[in-house]
């Protein structure tokens, strides 16, 4: 079951609750169709049905939503290690973007390399 979220009302306006996924898939050739298919597409309709907008997005596009956009960031997984850096460039700009995520109090959950950035961006 998903996290149960309250809309916000306020003068008429309901806020709807964004989770923005994040996946470092695009470029790995094969594995993009399989983390596709256990990934947050395969989910699309169970998030649209709880009344959630759904948005992913590839990271190495390094294409971020604004973090005041962002209820909850789900951070994917890829091939690569989270300091893979000189395979994965964008990397970096994946942590910085994480980063602000966190440090303006969202929620933020990481699966697999997910989990691997988090971290490194946790910890320092």
């Amino acid at each position: 079951m998903f996290w149960q979220w309250q809309p916000v009302r306020s003068a008429q306006v309901v806020s709807v609750p964004h989770i923005v996924t994040l996946s470092g898939a695009s470029t790995c050739g094969s594995t993009l169709s399989s983390s596709l298919f256990r990934g947050p597409s395969a989910h699309r309709h169970v998030a649209e049905e709880s009344g959630y907008e759904l948005t992913s997005s590839m990271a190495p596009a390094e294409k971020y939503p604004l973090v005041d956009d962002i209820d909850f960031l789900v951070i994917m997984g890829g091939p690569m290690a989270a300091d893979d850096h000189h395979v994965s460039p964008w990397l970096v700009a994946e942590k910085r973007f994480v980063a602000e995520v966190i440090a303006a109090g969202k929620l933020v959950l990481g699966v697999c390399l997910g989990a691997q950035i988090v971290a490194e961006v946790w910890v320092g």
